[in-house]
């Protein structure tokens, strides 16, 4: 989810000179309300943010409203990450799980809200579209039963809705089997977050992994991480996986990111690469090398995700993968 919010960034001056409406103008036309109290900062949407929140029903656009809001006298609210590897001005803040992106010009007083994610909403339709209809013409949604925690429930033939796969919770208790036969329906980065996140469970309850699994959690921790906070956040706070990461990548033949790992680990300066250097190398201040991280974090988001290459690995060694 998060990957495709900051994919769509890479177009950022794309999203920059996109006509942009006064946030106030477009929220007195979708509630009616009046002129609002004067603040700190103007906020404008962008044409792409405004078709967005045109698809919110009245109850969720208001919760967001009200954070929106609140950005015009605090702007950088508590929880709100910087995306200074793409630009120094953009900003992340994630309201109900639905990630925000904005940018701040302090000279002028404006925020700029560029896009607004909803994942949630992309697969709905989705299945809305792939549902049989009704003789009024209204979309049929099959109803999908609760799964409980470590079990799973097919459907008929053993396939599964993608509504089970919820972005939201990811894993839900299905075999690796039930989570491969998502392969046609599903998107690759949301099987792959499934995948993680079950492994982890495993090694949570039980602490062995094989070989396979160690890999699927490294590159998984790193492209999260990445999206968030940054390759330094990776060494600090995953360096055992960090001190492994270059074999992985290397490992699902991830080549070009495993380039751009190699040279984050470079600008440690590291003798020998292991966990308890890089902790120790990143509580260092060193301006140096976080400028040679953050062009890493630069060059990270022009490389293609690494979600097709994990896939293919995980279902080619899929025996070694076990819940």
């Amino acid at each position: 989810m998060f990957r495709e919010v900051l994919e769509g960034l890479r177009a950022e001056s794309r999203l920059l000179a996109e006509r942009e409406t006064p946030y106030e103008r477009y929220r007195a036309k979708r509630l009616g309300t009046g002129p609002l109290s004067p603040a700190e900062y103007a906020i404008t949407i962008s044409r792409s943010t405004q078709k967005g929140l045109d698809r919110f029903d009245d109850s969720l656009f208001a919760r967001l409203d009200a954070v929106i809001l609140t950005l015009s006298n605090r702007p950088r609210p508590a929880g709100c990450k910087q995306l200074k590897w793409l630009r120094n001005d953009l900003w992340l803040i994630q309201p109900d799980h639905y990630p925000l992106v904005y940018a701040i010009d302090n000279k002028a007083k404006r925020l700029r809200v560029l896009t607004i994610s909803y994942p949630a909403i992309r697969w709905m339709k989705a299945e809305g579209r792939r549902s049989r209809r009704s003789a009024t013409g209204k979309p049929r949604v099959p109803a999908v039963p609760a799964v409980p925690k470590g079990r799973s429930e097919a459907t008929p033939n053993n396939q599964h809705a993608l509504t089970d796969l919820d972005w939201q919770n990811g894993y839900s208790g299905q075999t690796v089997e039930e989570l491969l036969s998502f392969e046609k329906s599903g998107k690759k980065e949301l099987l792959v977050r499934a995948f993680a996140q079950a492994i982890q469970e495993k090694a949570a309850r039980r602490g062995r992994l094989s070989e396979v699994e160690r890999v699927v959690l490294a590159v998984r921790k790193l492209d999260s991480t990445m999206v968030t906070d940054g390759i330094d956040n990776f060494f600090m706070y995953s360096p055992q996986l960090a001190a492994t990461i270059v074999e992985s990548l290397l490992r699902i033949g991830c080549r070009r990111v495993a380039r751009i790992a190699q040279r984050a680990l470079n600008a440690l300066q590291l003798t020998t690469v292991s966990a308890k250097r890089i902790t120790a190398e990143m509580a260092r201040p060193d301006e140096r090398r976080e400028e040679e991280l953050s062009k890493c974090n630069a060059a990270y988001w022009k490389a293609p995700g690494p979600a097709r290459q994990l896939f293919a690995f995980i279902k080619a060694n899929k025996n070694s993968v076990k819940f």
